[in-house]
C-alpha cells in the first residue's frame, strides 16, 4: 500500500465534511438571522469557557437541533468527528506542559513527562473545539448556503462579505474534490514504493495546478454573473426578522449554553 494513499483519503474526508455546508434544502424551520446570531454567540461562549456542563449542553443541544430540523444526525456527525480528529493531535503537546507529573516515559535519549495540568488543558482544548463545532454545525447545516446568505443579509452584513461566504461554502468542496482527483491520478502513475518526499512533491504540484484551475473557474463564474445581471450589480434584497417553528428551542439551547459557560467551571 502506498504511503500517499493517506493524503487522498484525508482529502476525501475534508471534502465530505465541507459538502454538508454547501447543500441547499430550500426550506428551513429556523429564522436565518436569529440562527446565525445564536450560532456565533454559542460558539464563542463554548470557546472561551472551562465549564464541562456548557460543553455538554452545546453537544446535546446541537444533536437535538440537528435531529429535529435536519432530519438526522449523519450529516452533523461528520464535521464534529472531523473537528475531534484534528483537535486531538493538536492538543497532544499540552500534555507535556504544567506541573504535577503523572507519568514519565523514556523515548530514546529523551524523557517525556505527562502532567496533570497539561492533561486537563489538552482535554479542555478538545472539548472546546468539539462543542463549538457541534452547535455551529447543527445550525449552519440546517440553513444551507442559501439560508446562511439570507441570514447575513438580514443582519445587514456587507454584501461583499456575504458573497465571499457564499462562494466559499459552495465552491470549496469542489476544489477539494478536484485536488483529491489530481492526487489520485498522480498516485496511479507512480511505479513501485514511494517515500514521503515524493508524496509531498506530488501534492505540491497538485496544489499549484488547483490554484490555476480555481482562477479559471472564478473568471468563468464572474463572466457568467455579469452576463446574467447586465453588469456588476449586486443583489441587495434584505428581509426582515421572522420567527420560525423551532426558534424557541434554539433560544433555549443558546441561553442554557451561555448561562452554563458564565456560571462556573463545572
Amino acid at each position: 500500500m502506498r504511503r500517499t494513499g493517506l493524503t487522498a483519503a484525508l482529502l476525501r474526508e475534508v471534502a465530505e465534511a465541507l459538502e454538508v455546508f454547501s447543500r441547499d434544502t430550500g426550506t428551513y424551520t429556523l429564522s436565518p438571522s436569529l440562527a446565525i446570531l445564536a450560532a456565533i454567540v454559542a460558539a464563542c461562549a463554548t470557546s472561551f469557557t472551562r465549564s464541562l456542563t456548557a460543553y455538554l449542553a452545546a453537544v446535546v443541544g446541537g444533536a437535538a437541533l440537528s435531529a429535529l430540523t435536519s432530519g438526522g444526525l449523519k450529516s452533523w456527525l461528520r464535521p464534529v468527528a472531523f473537528a475531534l480528529f484534528i483537535s486531538v493531535p493538536v492538543s497532544a503537546p499540552l500534555l507535556l506542559l504544567g506541573e504535577g507529573r503523572v507519568a514519565v516515559a523514556c523515548v530514546g535519549p529523551f524523557k517525556v513527562c505527562v502532567s496533570l495540568t497539561g492533561a486537563w488543558e489538552a482535554l479542555s482544548l478538545v472539548l472546546r473545539v468539539t462543542s463549538a463545532t457541534a452547535i455551529f454545525s447543527a445550525i449552519t447545516i440546517h440553513l444551507g448556503w442559501r439560508g446562511l446568505l439570507e441570514g447575513l443579509l438580514t443582519l445587514r452584513a456587507p454584501v461583499e462579505l456575504v458573497e465571499m461566504v457564499g462562494f466559499f461554502s459552495k465552491y470549496a468542496p469542489m476544489f477539494v474534490r478536484d485536488l483529491c482527483t489530481m492526487v489520485a491520478a498522480r498516485e496511479a502513475r507512480l511505479v513501485g514504493r514511494c517515500g514521503y518526499r515524493l508524496a509531498w512533491a506530488s501534492l505540491a504540484s497538485a496544489v499549484g495546478e488547483i490554484l490555476l484551475r480555481s482562477y479559471r473557474r472564478a473568471d468563468a463564474v464572474s463572466m457568467a454573473m455579469r452576463a446574467r445581471c447586465f453588469g456588476a450589480r449586486r443583489a441587495r434584497h434584505r428581509r426582515g426578522l421572522r420567527l420560525s417553528r423551532y426558534d424557541p428551542l434554539l433560544i433555549l439551547v443558546l441561553l442554557l449554553t451561555v448561562w452554563l459557560a458564565i456560571a462556573g467551571p463545572w
